[in-house]
């Protein structure tokens, strides 16, 4: 049997897959489902010192390019956006919730994890101090990626700490100062180099990344003119996947420190995706509240079975395995060059690939897609769209490769 065991910042997680500060983990009686269903570890709601986020946002929610269908009832639609604003509790509130979820987490040898979002560095660690000394938490995660304290007044809060190097490196130092356990920095998106923020958290002692939080979005209803949610809301879901991923690989190119994936991933295979891409294990948000919190137990069997599949004994064997394989912009001209075959029994002529191709390479010759390989630069867009598995790509000569790729006016 596989083992699905991993060790982060010296803390013993008994799978890789974790229920994200999240609606999911808003309380003691929902905390409990999670640790129930099976999760390796918990984020906790995250706590603040501020009573408004407590109140005013309301938690709605919109789920974008959702489909229903009645007939299959648990159906989930690949790329839909999950847009929404959540509450945060107060200390006064959520320690007692902390205490409460401490007990069921060690019995079920779940991995407790706080969250805190400060507004000034003195928040900052008054809140780390209150969850290290209070509660036996496993692990205190800093969020410096909520996408909503940009639209209130607070220097340090959310992202608007997160997108700043020098001030989240700030946070973490001090937090850092204040925690006796492990301490995570939450990362936003809304930054111009991910990589360099990561950095310097690294260097002011955070142990582990969580990569990474949602953006700040806007969606107008056009049939009345209103907007979603009556304003911005934050932003994320399976459509955000790519570009988590790369920030988690470009990170991981670069610093050894461990990483929990957050944001995109829906099931096994997108767990297995985000540890190729040098993650230690995953956090879910969007899975659970779409699916219930079953899904947990569904994502851990599918992450086993791949494992058996392919006979990997433990996730040490494929954590960053694709890390290697990534090639640089200078060198894709280096790799081999591909060309468009078709199969003539499987290809009816419908010639969707002819419209698709911008290169002028294929056309239709009775009822078979022919391609001319002076034309064909091997993009495989026609090979993506053909509704017949028709195409397939094949290496290519580099010289007539070359030749297609001259500029045709």
């Amino acid at each position: 049997m596989a083992d699905l065991s991993v060790k982060i910042a010296g803390v013993d997680f008994k799978n890789p897959v974790l229920a994200s500060s999240c609606p999911p983990t808003k309380d003691v009686r929902h905390a409990k489902k999670a640790i129930k269903a099976g999760c390796g570890g918990i984020v906790m709601k995250s706590i603040t010192v501020d009573p408004w986020f407590t109140k005013y946002p309301y938690p709605w929610v919109k789920l974008l390019n959702w489909e229903r269908r009645p007939e299959e009832p648990r159906y989930t639609p690949d790329g839909f956006s999950f847009y929404s604003r959540g509450v945060m509790y107060t200390p006064d509130q959520f320690i007692p919730q902390l205490k409460e979820t401490e007990k069921a987490a060690k019995e079920a040898d779940c991995v407790l994890i706080g969250s805190i979002m400060g507004y000034t560095f003195e928040d900052w660690v008054s809140l780390s101090q209150m969850v290290d000394s209070e509660v036996e938490t496993d692990m205190i995660e800093c969020n410096l990626g909520c996408p909503h304290p940009q639209e209130w007044t607070g220097e340090t809060g959310g992202k608007l700490a997160g997108s700043t190097p020098k001030v989240a490196a700030e946070v973490i130092r001090r937090v850092k100062e204040n925690s006796s356990v492990p301490v995570i920095a939450k990362l936003t998106p809304e930054t111009g180099d991910m990589v360099a923020v990561a950095k310097a958290v690294k260097e002011a002692g955070a142990d582990v990344l969580t990569v990474m939080n949602r953006f700040l979005g806007f969606k107008i209803d056009i049939e009345t003119g209103q907007p979603e949610l009556s304003g911005f809301a934050g932003i994320g879901g399976p459509w955000m996947k790519p570009l988590t991923l790369r920030w988690i690989s470009k990170i991981t190119q670069v610093m050894d420190t461990p990483i929990l994936g957050s944001n995109g991933a829906m099931d096994g295979r997108d767990t297995v995706e985000f540890m190729m891409a040098g993650a230690k294990a995953v956090q879910f948000c969007t899975a659970i509240l779409v699916d219930g919190y079953g899904v947990v137990g569904r994502i851990i069997k599918e992450v086993e079975g791949f494992m058996e599949e392919k006979g990997y004994g433990s996730l040490d064997e494929y954590i960053g395995a694709a890390i290697k394989h990534i090639h640089e912009y200078k060198q894709i001209p280096e790799l081999p060059v591909l060309l468009a075959s078709v199969d003539a029994e499987r290809c009816d002529g419908c010639a969707r690939c002819v419209g698709s191709c911008f290169y002028d390479a294929i056309n239709i010759v009775e009822k078979l897609a022919i391609i001319d390989p002076e034309s064909c630069v091997g993009c495989k867009y026609c090979e993506q769209v053909c509704p017949h598995e028709a195409i397939t790509m094949v290496e290519g000569v580099r010289e007539k490769y070359l030749k297609a790729m001259e500029p045709k006016f």
